[in-house]
């Protein structure tokens, strides 16, 4: 899916139709997870689909597995997400 630019800054804006939540499992994500997050932030505002559907991502959940690495604490510098947690197995 490929989304269309938005409109003029003058024209009124509609919520969207569909919300979208993105889930993330997260692995290193010391490495990964800012520009991973910076790539899905423009799709926050309203966009419109090549089909004419509105829809915006309104939640982006971040799963980790409880692993060893960096993960958290690049989570945690991520501003307004709010990680979830989860154990594998």
């Amino acid at each position: 899916m490929t989304a269309v630019e938005p409109r003029d800054a003058g024209e009124t804006v509609l919520p969207p139709d569909h919300s979208v939540s993105v889930v993330i499992p997260v692995y290193q994500g010391e490495l990964t997870l800012e520009a991973l997050l910076a790539e899905i932030e423009p799709f926050t505002a309203p966009q419109i689909s090549r089909d004419g559907h509105s829809y915006a991502v309104t939640e982006v959940l971040l799963v980790f597995d409880n692993g060893r690495d960096g993960s958290p604490a690049s989570s945690a510098s991520c501003g307004d997400c709010t990680p979830s947690s989860a154990r594998s197995g």
